[in-house]
């Protein structure tokens, strides 16, 4: 729906309520989901869609919205912590 080229935070900025809504739906989604199957994404066959994902969020994330921002910060948190460990 939403190719990898394209600037999300541009399109966040002139979209109306109903897109931008969707873009945060899109975010806390990714990010529900791979909080609970990135491990398995990582070591399955899927490897190119679990770094599409990562892509998705990290287009996302540059998006200038305090609750988007929040919402993936969250995600990287987790992230970078499980590295860590």
């Amino acid at each position: 729906m939403i190719p990898l080229t394209i600037n999300i935070r541009e399109v966040y900025s002139t979209a109306p309520d109903r897109d931008q809504q969707f873009i945060q739906n899109l975010a806390l989604f990714l990010c529900a989901f791979l909080k609970e199957h990135g491990v398995l994404l990582e070591k399955q066959a899927v490897k190119n869609q679990f770094t599409n994902a990562l892509q998705y969020l990290v287009l996302i994330s540059d998006v200038d919205d305090v609750e988007i921002f929040k919402i993936c910060l969250e995600y990287w948190n987790a992230l970078t912590s499980d590295l860590y460990k």
